[in-house]
């Protein structure tokens, strides 16, 4: 039995270094890649800045396995996207690209005490990130827009011991939602951009239910006001407990900046 206990223990700091080791080497990956060229993007028009968007703000993600209490996160949102086939097309009218390959993490604490278990104790640190490719066509111009595509994502998230995916799933779980995205100039010349993403999961894919508002803070359209809601569902496990995988919610609320030039 004490071996069977060790194994158990060892297996879980395993599966939580591995997540952690993804979610910095790719977080080290952005910013070392930007390094140099720091005070040019997002700044100015020319160069990095028209192939890089950013996002930061705060965020408030939850955890809520079947029976069992919500885990709450109060937590900083940061999210890199890079351009590929938008940076040599997307401007022009009236067909429009939108695609970029993109990196979220959010790391925060518990906004309640973590759990205990005899004298040992949970951490309040936790996390969550997400990764994948967009890519969305169809109409703009200077007055609206609306395009449609798929995003194929994975997320991974961690909050008192509570793990999504659980321990006998992936490393992260898949999603790939459907894609549509509308827009509208208003009256100042600002724009508001509004986009949804919906994919009801099935046996290979986790749901994936979000809806993001955007809009502009001038008329360069360089600096936006965003917020975003998002629901998820797939297998997650109370790793510091040992219960038996069930099914987790997973819902995050998202206000901040976002930064860059759009499509």
């Amino acid at each position: 039995m004490h071996f069977y206990k060790h194994g158990v223990h060892w297996l879980i700091l395993s599966r939580r270094t591995i997540m952690l080791k993804i979610t910095l080497t790719l977080l080290l990956f952005f910013n070392l890649s930007q390094l140099k060229a720091q005070e040019y993007i997002y700044i100015s028009s020319d160069g990095l800045a028209k192939i890089l968007r950013a996002d930061i703000g705060y965020t408030q993600f939850n955890l809520t396995p079947k029976d069992s209490a919500t885990q709450s996160v109060n937590a900083i949102h940061l999210n890199n996207e890079v351009k590929i086939l938008t940076g040599k097309k997307g401007e022009k009218y009236p067909i429009t690209i939108y695609d970029a390959f993109y990196f979220n993490l959010a790391l925060g604490l518990l906004s309640s005490e973590p759990q205990q278990n005899g004298e040992e104790k949970e951490s309040s640190f936790a996390f969550t990130f997400d990764f994948g490719y967009t890519f969305l066509a169809g109409y703009r111009n200077k007055q609206l827009g609306l395009l449609g595509g798929v995003d194929f994502r994975w997320r991974a998230a961690d909050a008192n011991g509570i793990t999504m995916p659980d321990l006998n799933g992936d490393i992260t779980y898949y999603s790939r939602p459907l894609v549509i995205r509308g827009e509208y100039a208003l009256f100042n010349k600002s724009r508001v951009v509004g986009t949804i993403w919906y994919d009801d999961g099935n046996a290979e894919r986790a749901s994936f239910k979000s809806t993001k508002l955007m809009f502009s803070l001038g008329e360069e359209q360089r600096y936006w006001f965003m917020v975003q809601y998002v629901n998820q569902s797939a297998k997650g496990q109370n790793i510091f407990k040992s219960y038996d995988p069930t099914e987790v919610a997973f819902t995050q609320f998202i206000i901040g900046l976002h930064i860059g030039i759009l499509p």
